[in-house]
């Protein structure tokens, strides 16, 4: 691949492996449809764990889907994941049949795909580490897809990540803290809200279910009811300009999008 190539194309060190290229392909573009595209991944998977492979081909085979989908999810706007989301949905649902035992194929006692192999791992490592290449715009803007594709995996019970809004736990309580919030902090709430409405209203209800901050020092933190209204008020203000901020268009809309799902989940829910 040219240089030129290389600088147009967000996906340039992705490719050139077959894994990555499939799933870019069914998510990316519009020739591969996503189904197809499962049944590719699970021809490798099986290739991966013949007996003629390498020691290592299984272990390759799951980081470079996990992977794939990673990047994808930092790098795919929020508001057009559908694609990559139906993919992660429908591998999940997927189990390869080993031939040389009777059973599901494995990697470290994890099942293709129910488990989904090394894909926690690696949303992990983000998790706590941070980890991301680029500006520090490009890296917000990274990790703000990806809570995006976070949330949506919670509101509909994707049933491996279990992930909720502890994933941002942090951002989530520091906004209601005596700090201005960041744009990005108003932006991360204003995700939650529009993607996984009732995850955000039933974990707030959820006293009984510890959430962790992901500095990680080892106190159980849990989100609590009292944070649902002043998450709205602060939302709010923020529409009205009232927090000395001045927010971009694109963030408004957000908020306009985030307030109008508190008003239908309260309205649903009799608050």
């Amino acid at each position: 691949m040219d240089s030129t190539q290389s600088s147009t194309d967000p996906y340039a060190h992705l490719r050139g492996v077959p894994e990555r290229d499939i799933i870019l392909q069914a998510v990316t573009q519009d020739d591969l449809p996503v189904p197809k595209a499962i049944e590719e991944i699970v021809k490798l998977t099986t290739a991966a764990a013949a007996p003629s492979s390498a020691q290592n081909a299984l272990y390759m085979h799951a980081i470079h889907v996990s992977v794939t989908i990673h990047n994808l999810a930092m790098r795919i706007p929020h508001n057009q994941q559908s694609k990559l989301i139906d993919f992660v949905v429908r591998l999940q649902q997927v189990a390869v049949p080993d031939p040389s035992t009777g059973g599901i194929i494995q990697l470290e006692n994890e099942d293709f795909w129910s488990d989904m192999p090394q894909m926690s791992l690696t949303l992990a490592d983000y998790h706590y580490t941070g980890s991301s290449k680029g500006t520090a715009e490009e890296q917000s803007r990274n990790f703000e897809n990806c809570t995006a594709y976070v949330a949506q995996l919670s509101e509909i019970g994707f049933s491996f990540y279990r992930e909720s809004t502890d994933w941002n736990y942090s951002q989530l309580t520091r906004v209601l803290g005596p700090d201005q919030p960041t744009r990005s902090e108003i932006r991360i709430v204003c995700f939650w809200f529009i993607y996984a409405p009732n995850k955000v209203w039933l974990d707030v209800q959820a006293k009984d279910i510890d959430m962790f901050d992901n500095q990680n020092n080892g106190d159980d933190q849990r989100l609590l009811p009292e944070f649902w209204p002043k998450w709205k008020n602060l939302l709010q203000a923020c529409q009205h300009n009232t927090t000395g901020q001045q927010l971009d268009e694109d963030t408004q809309e957000l908020i306009r999008h985030a307030l109008e799902n508190i008003g239908r989940i309260e309205a649903e829910r009799g608050s």
